[in-house]
């Protein structure tokens, strides 16, 4: 991988571009319990982020390299207000800059999220906007429920919400984790949500 770097009074390698890897990841499962074959399939997304930086502390004269650090603060902003859009249940914005349209399957349904943020506490006021958009992310927390499919086994989730409390799933009442089979939906949902307890908690 060739990422652009470039020397800043801060950071002899600042980064100057964003980094995205996707990987799909699918397996199947032969001998079901209808005798057919379940499989299941989840993408994987991989992203860094090039930091913030204040045109002052980045120490170029270069018209490229200025605009290189416009555009990725530009970019960051745009996906701190899609964040804390989402965070508080509003209909987040993605049109603007190239960045946030890119994540939005990453930030919206059937996803689990995890961010890792840096800081440093000699730069005040880079530290806190990082730690408001950590706690606008850490909000908009959201709980995936796996996809089987195969045979008359299939649960497949819609649109989950921010909170963990509901779950909407197909009319189908088998459990994607095990071979308990639900009367009905609720019972179904309130199972699902036990099983992620236990897992996440």
């Amino acid at each position: 991988m060739n990422r652009q770097v470039w020397p800043t009074p801060r950071n002899a390698r600042s980064s100057r571009s964003h980094v995205i890897f996707r990987i799909r990841v699918e397996y199947t499962e032969a001998g079901s319990s209808d005798g057919g074959v379940a499989a299941r399939g989840a993408h994987l997304l991989i992203v860094d982020l090039a930091g913030s930086e204040k045109m002052a502390n980045t120490g170029s004269t270069k018209d490229e390299t200025s605009n290189e650090g416009k555009n990725i603060n530009l970019d960051l902003c745009f996906l701190k207000t899609a964040v804390t859009q989402l965070s508080r249940g509003s209909v987040a914005t993605y049109r603007g800059n190239s960045l946030t349209p890119l994540l939005r399957g990453s930030l919206e349904g059937n996803v689990r999220l995890s961010i890792l943020c840096t800081v440093d506490f000699s730069s005040a006021n880079e530290t806190r906007d990082t730690l408001s958009f950590a706690s606008a992310a850490r909000s908009e927390q959201r709980l995936a429920v796996p996809s089987v499919q195969g045979g008359t086994r299939r649960v497949s989730p819609r649109n989950l919400p921010a909170s963990n409390d509901n779950y909407k799933v197909d009319n189908l009442h088998a459990c994607p984790y095990c071979d308990k089979t639900c009367t009905t939906k609720g019972n179904l949902q309130a199972h699902i949500k036990s099983r992620h307890k236990e897992q996440y908690n």
